[in-house]
């Protein structure tokens, strides 16, 4: 109970640093310019149905400049209503805060705010993503605490949070996918050895329905049911004897086809609403180009977003991985195939940089079952030498230091031709104070 307490703390901590970071990133009280781009796209249907009497018409969308062609916030093709090519998932997490942030204003100032981009409106996106990377980081810790001592969950959490760009996209560039998916998937990563403990319809239902909330956020996190099934499975036999169990335990598993798709029932309502039509590609043109020849490598290494690049503290996470693989340990193929799997589909996707963000996002979502690895190594590392130790405790702190302000001084975009080995050497010397140098 006490190291439960502890971690409670902790993540209490990183929810008030959270909170007071995002407010200051944001000219303290000056809200207008908290969301931008995906951001909005995944806000507006909120104030659409919560707040706008024509729900998608006459819907302030900040006249983001986007291409027309890809119809991203304009008005869908021979209609008055505004189309966002993202699903409500996000939208969805956001709406307590919104409804809690607006009943409290009204109560302070008599009326509701009038402009959907008001303080209390954004700062509801704030507590939203700092509740959400709090939450995610308290079930992961959990999760963790089965097999880890303290001390080595809470260095884990530490360096996910500080040592790479959930920071930036939890506290500086709020309202995107990743925090709400980073919380789901930390969810499942405590839930899924209970489902298998207990094999409660309960576990079921809970497990299903954060999947389904997963899938509807980002569709291609259809792969962590991977982990799902093969959590604990290291052999042909283990399979077949996990796919006999779940033959047998049918009408739990019913579960996850049935709440998967109840999920996504707004969103087809939403796409017949606009086109008359139940299912709607809202990607337009934009696709895979490149399954036969993905941008694997690129995603991990390379100047644009490149995952390691930006991150390389997750360097931790590959080191303990192939240790847990080589000792059949802490579901290692399932954590291996999905990392491999995201990095496929990230790496065929026609942006694979993912365009102006800082580091590779999409891997944000997956940290949590990252983290277990790394703990592993970490805990390894506990048993080293008093000089290899304080050696190992000196880099970590100087890339933590490296990542912080690698995010304080980002300026977008860094991508582009122009973009390239050099650039990425300037910044890492303009990050250690060593531009003169």
């Amino acid at each position: 109970m006490a190291r439960k307490i502890k971690l409670f703390l902790f993540c209490s901590l990183v929810f008030a640093v959270s909170v007071a970071v995002s407010i200051q990133r944001n000219h303290r009280w000056d809200f207008y310019n908290t969301l931008s781009w995906d951001s909005i796209g995944y806000y507006l249907y909120v104030p659409a149905v919560m707040v706008n009497d024509s729900l998608f018409e006459k819907l302030d969308t900040k006249s983001q400049p986007y291409d027309p062609d890809s119809w991203i916030f304009t008005d869908y093709p021979g209609t008055h209503k505004v189309f966002t090519k993202y699903t409500y998932g996000v939208a969805l997490s956001e709406v307590p805060f919104f409804i809690i942030s607006r009943a409290v204003y009204q109560w302070q100032h008599g009326s509701a705010p009038t402009n959907i981009y008001s303080p209390p409106d954004m700062l509801a996106i704030i507590v939203s993503d700092s509740f959400y990377l709090a939450a995610g980081l308290f079930l992961l810790g959990l999760a963790l605490l089965r097999y880890f001592e303290l001390r080595v969950v809470l260095i884990t959490e530490l360096i996910l949070w500080l040592g790479t760009n959930l920071f930036m996209y939890s506290s500086m560039m709020v309202g995107f996918s990743h925090v709400p998916s980073f919380f789901l998937i930390a969810a499942l990563i405590y839930l899924t050895p209970i489902l298998y403990e207990r094999q409660r319809h309960i576990h079921f239902f809970l497990a299903a329905l954060m999947l389904g909330l997963l899938v509807l956020i980002r569709p291609t996190n259809i792969v962590f049911s991977l982990y799902i099934l093969l959590y604990d499975v290291y052999d042909l036999r283990q399979l077949r004897a996990r796919l006999q169990l779940l033959r047998a335990s049918w009408m739990k598993v019913i579960w996850f086809p049935l709440l998967g798709f109840i999920v996504w029932i707004p969103q087809f309502m939403y796409w017949h609403y606009l086109s008359g039509h139940w299912l709607l590609y809202s990607y337009d043109r934009e696709g895979f180009p490149y399954w036969y020849r993905p941008k694997m490598l690129q995603v991990l290494f390379h100047p644009l977003n490149g995952f390691f690049l930006y991150a390389p503290l997750m360097l931790l996470s590959m080191a303990g991985l192939y240790q847990i693989l080589r000792r059949r340990m802490h579901s290692a193929p399932a954590i291996l195939l999905v990392f491999v799997l995201t990095d496929y589909i990230c790496g065929s996707w026609w942006y694979w940089n993912f365009g102006q963000a800082y580091g590779f996002r999409p891997y944000i979502d997956y940290m949590p079952m990252l983290a277990v690895p790394m703990a592993y190594f970490i805990t390894g590392a506990t048993s080293w030498s008093f000089r290899a130790r304080s050696i190992s405790m000196m880099v970590v702190v100087v890339l933590i230091f490296l990542s912080l302000r690698l995010q304080a001084i980002y300026d977008p975009p860094w991508q582009g031709q122009w973009w390239g080995w050099v650039k990425v050497y300037r910044v890492y010397k303009e990050a250690l104070f060593l531009k003169n140098f």
